[in-house]
């Protein structure tokens, strides 16, 4: 049943009126005269509490703001010391081990600042400091960690990238030494071990501690598996009369040789204007996920797939995601296509948004697509009836780039790694991942479209969520156009550190190969994350006004979100009052969880990537290696091989004298001076996978 009186007090909130009362108080402000309205304001009392809408402090409840109170996240917990981040202002704040009221890693709390910073203290790199009032959510249910005996007593050592605790624990279930367990906290506030998940050497454990520490759920529920295997495999037959019927179009899909969830697919004409008439088509998957259904609610909470070296954790059950929803060769699919006519210079002069169905005449693979265009003969006559117009695609594609660069696009190009791995989960070798005219021409069609898609919501003023990146942190830029002008490019100085085409140029005005991959990697380090968004606030990155996620539905929720926004509003047309007022309530809370859940799921992949790459280096110890400095700390300085993989050389191995110096990304001695970008020769000493670490020494600098 609805409470009234949750909206009631959310509305004084918002217009200020709130002000701190007893329930007492409260009950008598809001005339409430009978039992069962004082039951359902302590309801929503208790629900606005929970939610760090308001707090109980001497016995009334109050704004978070009248009580003094911050709310923030727990980013880092090491030996005790907790550090949390202000939410509105990502400011960070250190917590003493006994102000931290039980919170752990990625709590949602409230907290007071106890000591501002001083000019000095800002200089000397100290936290302001705070103590925690209050725990708002528990995003992690669960930890992992590893099984220690420590003095006679059970305990789990958790050593993750942002928390380094020893826990005591009340029940081992039968745990050894060694053994990575999964701990909770039980009915007396107690930590217990759940679950063990095996032997932390055991290569399918690291696999499964990463995915519960991350949060990320390897099975989907029974409910969520019940509902996919009742949809039916075949499209049904009215579809074929109700939507745009494009069976007989040439529309292939371009994808990697091992994807399996196709969720775009592409097809190019030119019109009687002599314009480009591209269409997208994008996996129509709203059209089998009912809202509230259980398949929904886990799509939302797992919010994308990801992507381990070796294995997936899809979003949505196989069944979806590899079967009806997936753009298949020469069956038949539900699709909503954005059809856009382009000029030559690149500009959308008109668009189309609406359902169809397809039935795809290829499933190319990029491999295949740039071996068609690098002239391979054998490719060719495999597709003799589409090559032309892959090519018309690959020269719209350059046309895209060259109008997207020249607007201030700014495109970093870092290499990306693959690790190899063998049936049993070993790592084999370390490669680079090759992106091609087809990998890019895919990129580009996909960025057209959702900018065709934002655009097109902005303009109609209608509830939406929005891709956004806002502009870069000024001083790192600034830092960065110094050092570049230091390392010999004077002429690619910055003086409007907020201007995205003299980033551009900096990016692009570096020839040296190794200071490319340097500058490149600090220019995103000084870029802003790129989030999901009800508010339009543009995407400085992409250099775009308007833009969205609209072509992955089957691995990303907002994607599948802003089908149904599609579907609803356009389609449907159902705009009315109270559809509006619906997503305009639900899309913020929706965006800063994908945003969350996206964030976490790189994580993921990230460490999993870096865990393989030193479990791959472990077999080269005492090996020699050439590379370069690649970041400069006040501990010492990474290097960076070829192969992708960084390792650290500690400065107290160099000299005690050396001074670190951050605006110079440098460590300065009374003989020597190590900068980034410099070119050492190092040997590798350990490749430690528990601690996630690669130890270097220097034997060579400046080869």
């Amino acid at each position: 049943m609805k409470n009234i009186y949750i909206e009631k007090l959310q509305t004084l909130i918002q217009q200020s009126k709130f002000k701190p009362r007893t329930l007492n108080e409260l009950r008598e402000f809001l005339e409430i005269r009978n039992a069962k309205k004082e039951r359902q304001l302590s309801d929503a009392v208790e629900y606005l509490c929970s939610e760090g809408a308001i707090v109980e402090k001497k016995k009334r409840y109050m704004t978070i703001e009248d009580a003094g109170f911050i709310k923030g996240e727990v980013i880092r917990s090491i030996n005790g010391y907790m550090f949390i981040r202000e939410v509105k202002t990502e400011k960070e704040y250190f917590v003493p081990p006994s102000n931290t009221k039980g919170a752990i890693i990625e709590d949602k709390v409230l907290f007071e600042v106890v000591k501002e910073l001083s000019n000095q203290d800002e200089k000397e790199k100290q936290n302001s400091v705070a103590h925690i009032r209050g725990i708002i959510a528990r995003e992690k249910k669960f930890l992992v960690g590893t099984y220690i005996v420590d003095n006679g007593r059970a305990c789990i050592n958790i050593e993750t990238k942002h928390m380094k605790e020893k826990i005591w624990i009340d029940n081992s279930r039968h745990a050894v030494e060694g053994h990575e367990v999964v701990i909770k906290l039980n009915d007396k506030n107690k930590w217990e071990v759940c679950e063990v998940l095996g032997h932390k050497d055991e290569p399918t454990t690291e696999i499964l501690s990463l995915l519960y520490n991350y949060g990320i759920k390897a099975e989907f529920d029974k409910e969520t598996l019940e509902e996919a295997e009742a949809i039916s495999q075949e499209v049904p037959e009215y579809e074929y009369y109700t939507r745009r019927d494009l069976r007989q179009e040439s529309i292939v899909t371009i994808d990697g040789s091992d994807a399996k969830d196709l969720d775009d697919a592409i097809q190019l004409t030119i019109n009687e204007r002599d314009n480009y008439l591209l269409s997208v088509h994008i996996a129509d998957v709203s059209y089998y996920i009912e809202r509230e259904s259980s398949i929904e609610r886990e799509a939302y909470e797992r919010g994308t797939s990801v992507y381990l070296t070796n294995k997936v954790v899809p979003m949505l059950p196989q069944r979806l995601s590899n079967g009806i929803c997936s753009l298949l060769p020469n069956v038949p699919r539900l699709t909503i296509s954005c059809e856009m006519e382009i000029d030559k210079l690149g500009n959308v002069l008109d668009y189309n948004i609406f359902n169809s169905v397809i039935q795809t005449k290829a499933r190319l693979t990029y491999e295949e697509v740039n071996q068609l265009f690098k002239g391979n003969i054998e490719v060719k006559a495999q597709y003799p009836d589409i090559q032309q117009m892959l090519k018309e695609m690959n020269t719209l594609s350059k046309v895209l780039q060259k109008r997207r660069y020249e607007s201030g696009s700014i495109n970093f190009e870092l290499k990306e790694a693959k690790v190899i791995i063998d049936e049993n989960n070993v790592p084999t070798d370390i490669k680079a991942r090759e992106r091609g005219d087809a990998e890019k021409l895919i990129e580009e069609f996909m960025l057209i479209a959702n900018e065709t898609i934002a655009k097109h919501f902005a303009q109609a003023q209608l509830p939406f969520i929005y891709r956004v990146h806002d502009a870069p942190n000024e001083d790192k830029i600034i830092l960065l156009s110094n050092l570049v002008s230091r390392m010999g490019y004077p002429e690619l100085t910055i003086d409007k550190a907020m201007d995205p085409k003299q980033i551009q140029r900096l990016i692009n005005g570096i020839k040296d190969k190794d200071l490319i991959k340097v500058i490149h990697t600090l220019g995103i380090r000084a870029m802003s994350k790129a989030i999901y968004s009800e508010d339009n606030i543009g995407h400085y990155g992409l250099s775009k006004e308007f833009y969205t996620h609209f072509t992955s539905p089957i691995r990303r929720y907002p994607d599948l979100l802003v089908h149904r926004l599609i579907r609803e509003f356009f389609l449907e047309h159902n705009i009315t009052k109270k559809n509006r007022e619906y997503w305009a309530k639900i899309l913020p809370k929706s965006a800063e969880h994908a945003s969350r859940k996206e964030q976490r799921a790189a994580e993921a992949e990230r460490e999993l990537l870096e865990i393989k790459k030193i479990e791959y280096m472990s077999a080269f110890e005492g090996l020699e290696f050439e590379g370069i400095i690649s970041n400069v700390t006040e501990q010492g300085f990474y290097v960076e091989l070829d192969n992708t993989v960084q390792g650290f050389v500690l400065k107290e191995n160099i000299s005690s004298e050396l001074q670190f110096k951050e605006d110079l990304y440098a460590l300065i001695g009374p003989n020597e001076t190590y900068v980034i970008g410099d070119k050492v020769q190092v040997m590798l000493e350990k490749a430690d996978k528990h601690n996630k670490k690669i130890h270097f020494q220097l034997k060579k600098h400046g080869i």
